[in-house]
């Protein structure tokens, strides 16, 4: 009896303490985690043809981390780390598989880089990068942004990737 009572004790502590660790891990800290999970999933999908399962996903989530943590890491994993080159490898190429509409990406990690607090510069680069790469709409088709909120400075910095008709052109062309 005593002994039964030691066991469950101890399993209810340990729960608690897996609870407690999850809670504070990056992946949970975030309500955009959801975006950003659902792009992995997509992601991983599309590379099963050119990878294994396994290196599949950890490609997808080295390549969705770099999306959606704009190129800064938020937590430590070694296998994210190993395959980190090969998934900037696959980004100037990412547009071709059509995970996510270019608007809905764009307010997506709007609202990352609102809950992230990423810096001004920060974003400016990592977004137009994301816009030559056909991704993400900027300049003059940037997306209507109002409904996310404290997002008026990422909507400026948006508003000024240099766009030029014949760019905007192959965007339209490319992301048809």
């Amino acid at each position: 009896m005593i002994g039964e009572g030691l066991m469950i004790g101890a399993a209810v502590l340990l729960g608690g303490i897996t609870v407690r660790y999850i809670q504070k891990h990056p992946f949970y800290k975030h309500s955009s985690q959801k975006f950003k999970d659902a792009y992995q999933a997509k992601l991983q999908h599309a590379l099963q043809d050119q990878f294994s399962a396994n290196e599949a996903y950890w490609v997808a989530r080295a390549l969705t981390d770099h999306l959606f943590d704009f190129g800064k890491r938020t937590y430590e994993d070694h296998q994210v780390e190993l395959r980190k080159a090969k998934a900037l490898e696959v980004l100037p190429s990412l547009y071709q598989y059509r995970l996510e509409v270019p608007m809905a990406l764009c307010q997506q990690l709007v609202s990352r880089a609102v809950e992230l607090k990423i810096h001004n510069l920060l974003f400016f680069s990592h977004m137009r990068a994301l816009w030559q790469y056909y991704l993400i709409p900027a300049g003059k088709l940037t997306p209507n942004l109002s409904k996310i909120a404290n997002s008026s400075e990422y909507d400026i910095q948006l508003k000024q990737v240099p766009t030029s008709m014949s760019d905007i052109a192959r965007f339209l062309e490319m992301t048809q």
